[in-house]
Formats: C-alpha cells, sequence, structure tokens
C-alpha cells in the first residue's frame, strides 16, 4: 500500500512537471508578447548539428532589436507537443529559427544555416503587416487602405470596406495604414502602393495572403468582395515572392 502510494505521488509530480515545463515555453513567448516583444524562437533537438550557432545567431538578432527575446525550443521533448502542432515543426530540418510577431503570430522561419542577425531582424513585420499576417493565419482575406488624413475620399472607402467586411460575415478584416507612417514604408512598397497617390489605396489581398486588386479612391463594395474571391501570382504579405501586388485600377 505504501509502495502504491508512492508510485502515485510520483506520478502526480511528474504531470505537474510535464505541464509546468510546456507552461514556462507557451508562458515565455506569451509574455514576450504581451510586453511587444517579437520572439526569435530556435527550435532544435538532441543530435542536431548548428545548435550553438543557431543560438548564437538568435541572441545576436536580440542584441540588435530592442523589443525582442531569443527562446530555444526542443522538439523532441514530449511537453512541446501543441507548439510543435501549432507552429507545423514536426517534418522540419533543425536547427530552425522561428520569428514570431508581437502579436503571437509566425512572421517567418529560416534554416540555422542559412540564417544572419540581419535575415532575422527583417522578418520581423511593421505593426500594420502583423495584422495583415494575423488576419490571413484566420483564414480570412483582408481589405487594406492606405491613405492620408487629409483625403476627401477617406472615409468613404473606409466605410465600403467595412461594408465588405459584414457582407462576408466576418471572413474579411479591415487594416488602415496612415501613408506617412515611416514604420510602414517597406510594408508599403512591398505591396506596391503608390505613396504619391492623391485618392485612397485599396490593396485586396485573399485568405491565401494573394494581392488580387489594388484600387485607387472610391470601389463598389461588389468590386472588392469579387476581387477578395479571386486567386491570382504574386507574393503573400509575408515577402516569399517578388513582385507583390497586381496593378493599379481606378476604382469602380
Amino acid at each position: 500500500m505504501k509502495k502504491m502510494l508512492i508510485c502515485l505521488l510520483l506520478g502526480f509530480f511528474v504531470l505537474i512537471d510535464y505541464e509546468m515545463i510546456w507552461a514556462s515555453i507557451q508562458s515565455d513567448i506569451e509574455k514576450a508578447n504581451t510586453k511587444g516583444n517579437a520572439v526569435f524562437l530556435v527550435v532544435t533537438e538532441p543530435g542536431a548539428v548548428g545548435t550553438e550557432k543557431a543560438l548564437s545567431i538568435a541572441t545576436q538578432a536580440q542584441t540588435l532589436v530592442a523589443k525582442s527575446i531569443a527562446i530555444e525550443m526542443n522538439r523532441s521533448d514530449a511537453t512541446n507537443g501543441d507548439l510543435v502542432t501549432k507552429y507545423r515543426l514536426a517534418g522540419a530540418s533543425l536547427p530552425l529559427i522561428l520569428v514570431i510577431a508581437s502579436n503571437g503570430v509566425v512572421s517567418g522561419g529560416i534554416a540555422a544555416d542559412r540564417a544572419t542577425p540581419e535575415s532575422l531582424i527583417q522578418m520581423i513585420p511593421s505593426p500594420k503587416k502583423s495584422e495583415v499576417l494575423q488576419a490571413l493565419s484566420e483564414g480570412k482575406a483582408v481589405f487594406l487602405i492606405a491613405s492620408r488624413k487629409s483625403m476627401a475620399n477617406r472615409e468613404k472607402v473606409s466605410d465600403t470596406c467595412k461594408s465588405a467586411c459584414n457582407q462576408m460575415n466576418n471572413r474579411a478584416a479591415l487594416v488602415s495604414i496612415d501613408m506617412d507612417d515611416k514604420k510602414e514604408n517597406s510594408f508599403l512598397a512591398q505591396l506596391k502602393v503608390n505613396a504619391l497617390s492623391t485618392e485612397p489605396m485599396t490593396s485586396v489581398i485573399n485568405p491565401q495572403g494573394q494581392v488580387t486588386a489594388t484600387f485607387s479612391g472610391p470601389v463598389e463594395v461588389k468590386t472588392i468582395i469579387e476581387a477578395a474571391a479571386k486567386k491570382a501570382g504574386g507574393c503573400c504579405p509575408g515577402g516569399s515572392q517578388k513582385g507583390c501586388g497586381s496593378s493599379n485600377q481606378k476604382g469602380k
């Protein structure tokens, strides 16, 4: 009876330890995000060649970005199973470095043997790009409006996109960007938004992350809903390919 009690107690403490270890990785990521930090997650396992180099690269990137933290995760540890599933790491070659934006969405990943501190830093998305990536991770289309407060049609275009989101029953998200926000310059350039435009620019991104259309000025609800359902070439806002965006169209 005494031996059975000891075994039960040992099993109980092992279970607690199991949950606490998993929670520590998960909570570290969540705490970092709560503070507005990006995360360089170094995914490795025993025997993986290049782990020390991967950790060094992530640490160097962390020292160059004030709002960031580097975390190591052992894929083979069963306590990390949920995170392995969440980030689709089961078949990935290790070591691998993931970049997790401050809103918790994975914005990029690269094999350690190809990584540099600079390449990791480039994967940290701007605030608005983070919003777009979050919507795409939820399977939504995105209506992205780039405008300035001085533009007369700004509210009209915004109301159109809001109406389209409502008609799509929460299968689309609206993201607004100030053209004068320097933090978004790179993202707007990637989307090929004309920063000199005197009209609001609406980029339609389908759930696959493809920019299917870009409109200048007021546009009809039906038109942007149809664009959100299209598939096109080009890249996703993650920047995996060159030639992002489609040719600009006059709103109609």
